[in-house]
């Protein structure tokens, strides 16, 4: 276990992806547009479990990263087809250690099904999948300094 820092290379779509919750606005529902507010995911730790290393606390640091235009909005993580594309999320944008951005449902009827779902209190658990391009491990009565905080 040590404090380093490891850059890794762009992932490859057959490798494993991190997953969390994903918090939704039902407030910020728009109708028209098929839309709706989202928190992708924040600074705050959470337990995950490590393979090497057992349960720990992982924190997602949002500086530095360039964001895309949009990502797919895609039913369970199943990116084999385009049929399971339900819209796409836009304006992603970082906002006091929280990565939002605006989830678009498209107009095929699987997306308009959860859409629907989502505005009826059905759906209330989506989830943002993610690859790590950089990690540090910092030893569990250690803390660190790290994209000007600390852990």
């Amino acid at each position: 276990m040590s404090n380093r820092l490891q850059q890794k290379s762009p992932p490859k779509m057959s490798e494993p992806a991190a997953y969390r919750i994903v918090e939704f606005r039902a407030e910020s529902m728009n109708d028209e547009e098929r839309s709706v507010e989202v928190t992708l995911a924040t600074e705050n730790g959470v337990d995950v479990y490590d393979w090497q290393r057992g349960v720990i606390k992982e924190y997602l640091v949002m500086d530095g990263g360039k964001l895309p235009k949009q990502v797919p909005l895609v039913d369970s993580h199943n990116h084999g087809s385009v049929r399971n594309i339900l819209g796409s999320i836009r304006n992603l944008r970082v906002d006091g250690g929280k990565l939002k951005g605006t989830a678009y449902f498209g107009a095929k009827p699987a997306a308009a099904e959860a859409y629907a779902d989502m505005k009826d209190g059905h759906l209330t658990d989506i989830s943002v999948g993610f690859f790590r391009t950089q990690e540090r491990y910092i030893e569990a009565d250690k803390s660190e300094a790290v994209g000007g905080r600390t852990i």
